[in-house]
């Protein structure tokens, strides 16, 4: 994908950029309005979730969702489908926490 194009979605879309270590994934997100990029993580009953503070300065642990991408097994997939190392993927900000 094109920066320019890059940059559009990033502006618009969460975004998670999923990068392939030796044998481990590297998973960020990034929020609209925000700047900073969120660790993304994995519980063991499944869900994908990242850390922040809430209003009251308390951290929270919010769910997302990876449309098509249940486990890091089928990030790894795609990366391999693709002959890549780096990819980026659309994800939707669930309203429960973990």
């Amino acid at each position: 994908m094109e920066k320019e194009y890059q940059n559009l979605y990033a502006a618009v879309f969460p975004l998670i950029y999923a990068e392939r270590g030796e044998d481990v994934m590297h998973l960020s997100l990034s929020l609209p309005g925000k700047k900073r990029l969120y660790k993304v993580y994995r519980t063991k009953s499944g869900f994908w979730y990242f850390r922040h503070k809430n209003e009251y300065g308390w951290q929270a642990r919010q769910m997302i969702t990876i449309p098509g991408y249940d486990s890091e097994k089928d990030i790894f997939r795609t990366l391999d489908v693709t002959h890549s190392d780096y990819c980026i993927l659309r994800c939707e900000i669930e309203d429960d926490f973990v």
